[in-house]
């Protein structure tokens, strides 16, 4: 009997930590969260926490804004968990495709757009088409989510095949920040709305003494050549009409001969880049020019915007500064000219593509959701204008005050009916390698290595390879063309 009642007692307590651990171990199911990881990474900025938030001179800009919105995130969705990575793959295709490749890439990932068009077609990234026609839960009345964002910048971040696979933080302020004491001892009273005004104040600088003018990148090059070409916006933007010339339809410029390599308007576009470049230093291939910026040498410098809140800030800086819009090309500069591009802004810029690695762990849904609380216009703000480099992305959000000016420039030139900034970028939407070969050769052409037939001609070449490539790789119908 009591071998029985002990049975009986050993059965029920075994049943009851069964069923204790049965529960426990639901629970603890139910307690795991799916984490959602950030690169982080940004076209001009970072957006990862810096190390400490206090504000020293080695840490002259600290920030978490984005480590503390996705707190507040969290909060709203307890099912998640978020972790942005320390430091940001910094969107290099060498570093990322292994990752990709081997699906263990951030769920939400920045690359650039040059490399984003080398990486398509191959699944590593998800198209977001359908969820941008669905409505943003945290803007009150919204309809769309692509609604709140610049309809050409969006549509300009398509890839080769039509779809979208990003969702863009910010826009880039842009422009020439020039020194105002130079431009007084030069006698300049006036700021050049012409490219043949920029020459003609680069050489009243250069007789003063001081280096006129130079570039950080080649964004005044991206303007000429779109300045040059919008008037063909007609016959190129034909596929998917919207205001800028796609990575198909250049390709179907050339296959039609409507853009010609060595065409005379290429060729007009082509003297133009070396002419602007004829009050450059000597050995300016590795000039410092913010360095000598700041010391006072160079009377304009091509910036951007955290280029404007580094002069703002620097401590070493002696003279005043200001701001001017690029100079426009009118017809008295080029008979291909007299169509104006939007200024103050380059269009966006940090643009996060959603990765396979959400689509294996299941978190797609919480990624979406997720951006889409980052893009709402408040959240925005506090995202970007914390850093004081860039402009939010968002329509209605809020601009520091440090941009107000090329935002008004920006909204001013768009009322205007000024071409979009993308209207047309030959090189720009040609892959990264056909990037590469290009600024180099214009190098070598503004350098006098070669000339501007050789140029041409190596150009030529290397376009018609280029554009077969991608129509090969696109799988493009050319009979629709």
């Amino acid at each position: 009997m009591k071998k029985l009642l002990f049975s009986v007692f050993f059965t029920l307590l075994l049943s009851a930590l069964v069923f204790a651990g049965g529960q426990q171990e639901e629970g603890s199911k139910e307690a795991v969260k799916k984490k959602i990881i950030i690169d982080g990474g940004g076209g001009i900025v970072q957006f990862n926490s810096t190390k400490s938030m206090e504000k020293t001179d080695a840490n002259p800009y600290p920030y978490n804004e984005l480590e503390t919105l996705c707190t507040e995130w969290e909060a709203i969705h307890p099912e998640y968990e978020v972790e942005i990575l320390d430091q940001s793959y910094g969107g290099g295709s060498d570093k990322i495709i292994p990752l990709l490749a081997g699906r263990k890439a951030p769920d939400l990932l920045f690359t650039l757009t040059i490399n984003a068009a080398d990486l398509g077609g191959k699944g590593w990234f998800l198209p977001l088409d359908e969820y941008y026609d669905k409505p943003n839960p945290y803007i009150e009345g919204n309809k769309k989510w692509k609604d709140i964002f610049v309809p050409s910048w969006f549509d300009a971040m398509s890839f080769p095949d039509g779809h979208i696979y990003s969702v863009p933080l910010d826009h880039i302020p842009i422009g020439i920040i020039y020194n105002k004491d130079i431009f007084e001892k030069a006698g300049i009273s006036s700021l050049p709305e012409s490219f043949g005004e920029l020459m003609e104040t680069q050489k009243k600088i250069s007789d003063a003494g001081f280096i006129p003018y130079f570039p950080l990148y080649v964004w005044y090059d991206i303007f000429l050549e779109g300045s040059l070409f919008a008037d063909l916006l007609p016959q190129i933007d034909v596929l998917r009409p919207d205001g800028w010339s796609d990575a198909e339809e250049i390709v179907r410029a050339y296959k039609k001969g409507i853009w010609e390599v060595d065409g005379v308007r290429n060729r007009e576009y082509f003297r133009m880049l070396k002419e602007k470049t004829k009050y450059y230093p000597e050995g300016w291939q590795s000039f410092d020019a913010f360095g000598n910026f700041l010391q006072g040498k160079v009377a304009m410098m091509e910036g951007v915007g955290i280029h404007l809140r580094m002069t703002r800030d620097d401590q070493q800086r002696e003279f005043n500064f200001g701001y001017m819009p690029y100079p426009l090309v009118t017809k008295e500069d080029s008979p291909f000219g007299g169509k104006g591009i939007v200024r103050g802004s380059a269009g966006y810029s940090s643009t996060w593509f959603l990765t396979n690695s959400a689509k294996e762990k299941g978190t797609v849904d919480g990624a979406i959701d997720l951006m889409m609380f980052l893009t709402e216009p408040s959240n925005n703000a506090r995202l970007v204008n914390t850093l004081e480099a860039m402009m939010p992305a968002s329509l209605d959000a809020e601009v520091s005050p440090l941009f107000e000016p090329l935002v008004d420039k920006a909204v001013e030139d768009m009322n205007n009916d000024f071409c979009d900034w993308h209207v047309f970028n030959s090189w720009g939407y040609l892959g990264s390698e056909y990037y590469e070969f290009f600024l180099q050769l214009v190098q070598k052409y503004e350098l006098s290595q070669i000339t501007i037939d050789e140029a041409l001609a190596q150009l030529a070449e290397q376009t018609e390879y280029t554009v077969e490539e991608m129509i090969q790789k696109n799988n493009w119908d050319t009979s629709a063309w």
